[in-house]
């Protein structure tokens, strides 16, 4: 073989040797990224609970803004509620967290693949709502009011206006698969409470400074856990005009409470 062909395949020999390196590389490369793909891009580090006057707040606090997937109860007796968070694991935290609180004993802390589920057991089974305060997600458990005195919440006491003329404008009833939207109209921006009662079980939502100028009304809805909604003036003033929304519900579940641009909008989901 002459020295040329010997160069020749010499150098053939060293192209090959450094596309398998590269090759190789690229693997590995592809590997890890995707291995840090998989990995959760959140963290969990502290489950807060802040007791308040009608409610009690579950308080998740994560590295970035997370919203919860998912959440229902998956026991009735004793009442266990699931929480279900996409993307998420839990950092430096017990299996296992008790609480001393009247409503919310323990959680259950079970991670998943890649998501995180939270299993809280609950002395009553009681309405509920998510939202997400200071970019933590919240789940708002509504307790039973078992008081004939009627109470506001403390954090609504600077908003309260005995002056304030804001309107009920009007209610509509939209019904869609596996749930179903009250929307409320109002002249200004109410603030809002609500509490649950029970025997039957029903959420009250009371409009504060707001007036409703017509007699008291009922709808009947028959979907997704509300049976109906009455509305009505509950108080003129003392320590201000209170336009009052009760939903008579089959059993305590899910619902959410937004501001819209012309009031609010209320919305129960069909239990899982």
């Amino acid at each position: 073989m002459s020295l040329k062909k010997l160069i020749r395949r010499s150098v053939n020999m060293k192209r090959k040797i450094c596309w398998l390196k590269l090759a190789a590389i690229n693997l590995l490369l592809l590997v890890s990224l995707t291995a840090q793909a998989a990995l959760p891009a959140n963290n969990l580090t502290k489950i807060e609970v802040k007791p308040g006057t009608l409610s009690t707040k579950i308080i998740l606090q994560t590295d970035n803004t997370t919203n919860i997937q998912r959440a229902v109860y998956v026991s009735q007796v004793p009442p266990i509620l699931a929480v279900e968070i996409a993307n998420t694991r839990p950092v430096e935290l017990p299996s296992i967290i008790n609480f001393d609180n009247r409503l919310i004993k323990s959680v259950k802390i079970e991670p998943q693949t890649n998501d995180l589920r939270l299993l809280f057991g609950l002395s009553e089974k009681v309405p509920y709502r998510l939202s997400v305060e200071n970019g933590k997600p919240v789940i708002e458990l509504n307790e039973f009011l078992r008081t004939a005195e009627y109470t506001i919440d403390s954090s609504l006491n600077n908003l309260i206006k005995p002056e304030s003329q804001i309107q009920f404008t009007g209610l509509n009833i939209n019904n869609t698969p596996g749930q179903v939207t009250v929307k409320v109209g109002l002249s200004g921006e109410a603030p809002v409470q609500a509490f649950a009662l029970e025997n039957p079980n029903r959420l009250v939502v009371d409009l504060l400074n707001t007036q409703y100028q017509k007699p008291s009304q009922a709808y009947q809805v028959g979907k997704a856990n509300v049976e109906k909604v009455r509305i009505g003036q509950f108080k003129l003033s003392d320590p201000c005009p209170i336009t009052r929304l009760v939903f008579d519900l089959k059993e305590a579940s899910w619902y959410s409470l937004d501001s819209t641009r012309n009031g609010l909008a209320i919305t129960f989901y069909a239990p899982a």
